[in-house]
């Protein structure tokens, strides 16, 4: 068929037009509309599938920004812990200390009070006889 042939059908059907009967009409109108209901019922479906789709595809995204942000917390929450913990022992460790310099400081104190004492006790006259009476024992002792 020539180029010819199909433009001369084409002006045939376009000056005399198509006729077509009751029952043809009525069949393109049916299938017409069956094909409209088909189209819509099609379209929501897959307009349904698509939300579903979507929001499948939008939880897995969201569900790993939640294990993301999970473990960060507990990351935190972690480094946090360890911080205080730290913090603890190093009061501990202060309070040790400070409790041993404070001992030693209180003996210190009586080492004190009592070189105090000995130095007061020796200046009396009693300690001064005392103190001839025993170097004179140890003296008549290592004669011996």
């Amino acid at each position: 068929m020539s180029p010819q042939d199909v433009e001369l059908i084409v002006r045939r059907v376009l000056e005399g037009g198509v006729s077509l009967n009751g029952w043809s009409y009525g069949l393109v109108v049916l299938l017409s509309s069956l094909a409209a209901l088909c189209g819509s019922f099609f379209g929501a479906y897959v307009g349904e599938k698509a939300k579903h789709l979507a929001t499948k595809e939008d939880f897995k995204d969201l569900l790993d920004q939640q294990k993301k942000t999970t473990a960060a917390t507990e990351e935190v929450r972690t480094l946090v812990a360890d911080k205080a913990w730290l913090r603890q022992q190093i009061w501990v460790e202060k309070r040790k200390l400070y409790s041993e310099t404070l001992q030693a400081f209180t003996d210190v104190h009586r080492a004190a009070d009592g070189m105090a004492e000995a130095n007061h006790l020796s200046k009396m006259p009693e300690h001064q006889e005392f103190t001839k009476m025993f170097e004179e024992q140890v003296e008549a002792h290592s004669a011996n």
